[in-house]
């Protein structure tokens, strides 16, 4: 049913083709209207073609002369251009349209008009800061990953837009703006729990680094004693010196990496992390991979993750291109193929018309989600279901609670509730948890599942983030649960997948960015390559959870049919670095740019001047045209009117000039003048200066949260608006088993039977 559906993508922005890229995948009729040919444009970069490549596959491209017709009849128009634009252009959307603009800034603020360079985005929100070494520039991501986690986002809320025209009727504007995706993955709850920004310090707070471990990299913290002492058990027990015995020592991350480098010569780094994973007690190992290591990697393979569109040249050429972040059990996605010339659209066939008639109504209400996930990436996802309009269950068990409930704890003299229980203070899962509902109970007795069975009948959707083995053991699996309702929808998002030889193995942000690329790619030009600042892998997959979620319950709507989700972490982590692997595997050598970028320069991070209250200044500063250089140029008191080639030949000149240009001024004055002159350039805010940033200010983009025992903080806006539907935050992240009592009651549970289940330690609430 979903190859009915008829998208239409107009331009070539990337966030925008990432996200009909994953329509055009999953069997979707995407027409792009583009003036290009089927080749990409002039670039300096060698993964540009591959990117073309990949943004485009399995779908047709349309001469823009065919627009009109297209746009009356598409289903969804997804779009860059502004609401205004659109509307001042010749495209008339048909009345039961939806058209989504995926735009890289909000509508009518001082940002409207910057270019849409992830550069300025990861500036404004607060990411940038937190991500590279303290005593350098902060750092980019790498790759497409921000415009691409953008698409990703715009995808689930076109899903959720389609779902809303079917049930509500409404159809109308979508508008998914990439700074707010960006700044909704940032910690600044924590941050304000803890009262200060972190500082970046080459990876995350926890001590997770890339250290030397025979012939490749562990990703792995060794503050634990733990970590530690599993890790010098496989490499033969060697002598240690007195200072790395004790954690104060092995902070010294240097000094670390040069005694396991000495102490690890000709040992298997593959050996040594799969020997670690077998211990479940140990903290978050990932093992390091190159662009290349990771077309052989045996996970990956067992999940036949990779495909070849078979436009080599011979067997040994032919590209291999990264699969999709899940497999369900009966929307099968289309084999992968390069893009081709286009008519119209594919058949005459449409999806099932209208059959609500609300508009006002939220896209997810009337869904119920129980949702057995924890950490980030799972709550994280089932929140954006919530902040549709989705009713969340969350089950939890009171004797053996969230991992994320057990840290960010706010400082007892700030608590609105100072005999709070700490379990119920923690800015981590305060962050992720709001709009749900909350269930306390021991799925290890069987009253426990009993009541968890009873709660499923009554759900639409059942989620959890466990290894695959976990709910299996619980009598929890899609097999079982489809016994009790069968058209539920089961989504199970593991670590490695549900099978291979890692499927067991547990993963996080830091394990999988290490084995996906992210951290090849990522760090200073010149530099190794580096860990990122905060775990943001997990938040970037569960926006591919709630996507693929919210695909089933499209295919569930227009069908009648559930099924079974099954994805995986490294599965999406390595789809958003697709044009780099294809790159890779046609042999083409991908360079780590930090903040450089291949056809704008200058690009990057200049140290402003210190401030009263701030020391860590910066300005990011992009110059895209030769136009712009000269205005620049100017700016900086040199007549030089270097091309681009010249300019990139002259680098250490220019960076010197501009650098002391930049720390003669405050952010501020610098971002002004060199915008005056014509050039792109923003400060370099931490997440907390978001907070009370006038842009941020006066859209009134974080909510204000009342927690009864954490007190009042700011909660994050929505990355997305549907014309005609306001989207709310409601319910305060729940406490522990908060609901509980009512939950049972409305599953019909009388008092008496109630207490029994309270008395027997069954269920539980922790207030």
């Amino acid at each position: 049913m979903l190859n009915r559906l008829r998208i239409l993508q107009i331009g070539d922005d990337p966030a925008t083709s990432f996200c009909a890229l994953q329509f055009a995948r999953w069997g979707a009729d995407v027409l792009k209207v583009t003036d290009d040919d089927l080749s990409p444009g002039e670039s300096t970069d060698p993964v540009a073609p591959y990117r073309h490549q990949y943004e485009n596959l399995n779908k047709r491209l349309l001469p823009s002369g065919k627009l009109s017709s297209m746009a009356a009849t598409a289903d969804l128009i997804l779009t860059a251009k502004a609401p205004d634009a659109l509307r001042d252009s010749t495209i008339t959307p048909g009345a039961e349209t939806i058209v989504h603009h995926v735009l890289p800034f909000p509508e009518g603020t001082d940002w409207t008009g910057l270019m849409a360079d992830p550069l300025l985005i990861e500036a404004l929100t607060g990411y940038l800061s937190a991500n590279g070494s303290g005593e350098l520039p902060p750092v980019r991501a790498p790759a497409n990953l921000i415009v691409y986690v953008t698409g990703a986002n715009a995808f689930a809320a076109s899903l959720a837009a389609l779902l809303r025209r079917h049930h509500h009727g409404a159809s109308g504007r979508v508008v998914t703006c990439q700074l707010d995706v960006l700044l909704s993955l940032c910690p600044f709850v924590r941050y304000q729990y803890a009262g200060t920004a972190e500082r970046r310090r080459g990876g995350p707070g926890t001590g997770v680094r890339l250290y030397p471990v025979g012939d490749g990299y562990l990703s792995i913290t060794l503050v634990p004693a733990d970590n530690w002492e599993a890790l010098m058990e496989q490499l033969g027990s060697p002598d240690v010196p007195e200072v790395l015995r004790h954690a104060s020592g092995r902070s010294d991350e240097k000094a670390v990496a040069q005694f396991l480098r000495e102490r690890s010569v000709g040992v298997s780094c593959e050996l040594v992390w799969n020997a670690l994973m077998q211990q479940p007690h140990l903290k978050g190992i990932g093992w390091f991979q190159t662009l290349p290591q990771i077309l052989k990697n045996p996970q990956l393979s067992a999940l036949d993750y990779f495909e070849s569109t078979g436009s080599g040249t011979d067997a040994g050429d032919v590209e291999k291109v990264p699969g999709l972040p899940a497999q369900l059990s009966i929307c099968k996605p289309t084999p992968a193929a390069l893009a081709r010339e286009g008519a119209g659209w594919r058949s005459d066939d449409r999806v099932p018309a209208a059959s609500g008639n609300d508009p006002a109504r939220k896209p997810l209400d009337g869904v119920r989600v129980v949702d057995f996930t924890q950490a980030w990436i799972g709550p994280f996802a089932t929140m954006l279901l919530a902040d549709l309009g989705a009713e969340v269950i969350k089950v939890e068990s009171h004797l053996r609670i969230d991992v994320w409930r057990g840290s960010g704890q706010v400082p007892p003299e700030q608590m609105a509730n100072p005999q709070a229980d700490q379990r119920n203070v923690s800015a981590n899962f305060n962050s992720t948890n709001r709009n749900k509902r909350e269930l306390a109970v021991d799925l290890t007795s069987e009253s426990g599942r009993e009541v968890v069975r009873a709660l499923i009948t009554t759900a639409d959707i059942v989620i959890d983030n466990y290894t695959p083995h976990v709910m299996r053991k619980f009598g929890l699996d899609y097999e079982s649960i489809r016994a009790l309702k069968r058209d539920i929808i089961s989504v199970s998002w593991s670590g490695y997948g549900g099978r291979g030889p890692y499927s067991d193995y547990k993963a996080n942000g830091t394990t999988t960015e290490a084995m996906a690329g992210w951290d090849a790619l990522f760090g200073y030009r010149e530099g190794p390559p580096m860990v990122m600042g905060f775990y943001q892998c997990d938040a970037m997959s569960g926006m591919q959870v709630a996507a693929t979620t919210l695909l089933a319950l499209l295919h569930r709507t227009y069908t009648g049919e559930g099924q079974c989700v099954s994805g995986s972490m490294i599965e999406t982590a390595a789809g958003y670095m697709g044009p780099e692997l294809l790159a890779v595997s046609s042999n083409v050598e991908v360079p780590r740019w930090g903040n450089d970028h291949p056809d704008r320069y200058p690009h990057g991070v200049f140290r402003s001047a210190d401030e009263p209250d701030h020391v860590d200044c910066w300005v990011a500063v992009c110059c895209q045209t030769d136009s712009q250089w000269r205005s620049l140029a100017r700016l900086l008191g040199d007549d030089v009117t270097f091309s681009l080639t010249q300019r990139l030949s002259a680098r250490d000149k220019i960076d010197k000039k501009l650098s002391a240009w930049v720390a003669e001024r405050t952010r501020a004055q610098a971002a002004s003048e060199l915008m005056t002159a014509g050039i792109a350039a923003v400060p370099v805010l931490n997440v907390l200066e978001t907070l009370t940033h006038p842009v941020f200010s006066k859209r009134e983009w974080f909510i204000p949260m009342q927690h009864p025992d954490a007190g009042e903080h700011f909660y994050g806006g929505f990355p997305w608006a549907y014309e005609g539907t306001s989207l709310t935050a409601e319910r305060p992240p729940p406490r522990l088993g908060e609901h509980t009592r009512e939950i049972l009651a409305s599953l019909g549970y009388d008092a008496a039977a109630i207490d029994e289940l309270f008395d027997r330690d069954v269920v539980g609430c922790i207030r």
